[in-house]
C-alpha cells in the first residue's frame, strides 16, 4: 500500500460517515439533484439565456450562466426533498433504516468517484510510476477497466485517452493566445517610480 491507496482508503471513510450521518433520503436525493441538474441545466439553458439575456449583458457566459442557474436550483430542490424524507423517517422511528441504506449508497458512491479518480490518473500517470505501480487499489482498477473496456470496446482506453489530450492541448493553445493577447494590451495604469 502507497499514499494513493490512504488516500482512497480516506475518501471512502469519509463518504461512509457522511452517509451514515446523512441517511439515505440525503444521499440519493443529492445523487439525484446532480443527475437531474446536469440533464434538466443541459436540455433548458437555451430557454434560460432566452429569459436572462435582458438583465444580464454578458452575452458570451450567458449559456454557462444559465446552465449553473438551473444546475443550482434543481440541486437546492432536491437536497431540501431529502432533509424533508429524513426527518419524516425519523419521525417514524426507522431511522437505523434511513442511516444504514445511506451508508451502503455512500459506499457505492465513494467506489465510483475512487475508480474514476483512479481511472483519470492513469491517462495523466504511467501505470509503471511508483504511485499507481506500487497501488494495491490502482492494480485492481486498472485490471477491471480494461477488462470492462474489452468487452465494450477494445479501443475505448485508446480513443478516450487521445480526447482527453487533445482537448487538453487546445486548452493550453487558447492559455498561450490569451497571454500573447494580454502582452499586446497597452499599459494604462502609471508606473509609481518617484
Amino acid at each position: 500500500m502507497n499514499i494513493l491507496d490512504y488516500i482512497i482508503l480516506g475518501l471512502l471513510a469519509f463518504f461512509v460517515v457522511k452517509g451514515i450521518f446523512r441517511g439515505f433520503f440525503r444521499e440519493i436525493s443529492s445523487l439525484a439533484g446532480i443527475i437531474f441538474g446536469i440533464w434538466i441545466g443541459n436540455h433548458y439553458y437555451p430557454q434560460m439565456a432566452n429569459l436572462l439575456k435582458s438583465y444580464i449583458p454578458l452575452e458570451k457566459s450567458l449559456s454557462l450562466i444559465s446552465f449553473l442557474l438551473l444546475f443550482i436550483v434543481v440541486v437546492i430542490v432536491f437536497n431540501i426533498s431529502g432533509m424533508f424524507l429524513h426527518h419524516f423517517f425519523k419521525k417514524l422511528l426507522i431511522a437505523w433504516l434511513d442511516r444504514g441504506l445511506g451508508f451502503g449508497v455512500a459506499l457505492i458512491k465513494g467506489i465510483i468517484i475512487s475508480y474514476l479518480l483512479i481511472v483519470l490518473l492513469i491517462f495523466f500517470i504511467p501505470s509503471k510510476s511508483p504511485l499507481i505501480a506500487n497501488s494495491t487499489t490502482a492494480r485492481m482498477v486498472i485490471v477491471t477497466y480494461q477488462s470492462m473496456s474489452r468487452l465494450i470496446s477494445p479501443d475505448l482506453y485508446k480513443t478516450w485517452k487521445k480526447r482527453i489530450f487533445k482537448e487538453s492541448k487546445k486548452v493550453g493553445k487558447a492559455i498561450s493566445e490569451g497571454k500573447e493577447v494580454i502582452k499586446k494590451i497597452p499599459q494604462v495604469l502609471p508606473d509609481n517610480k518617484d
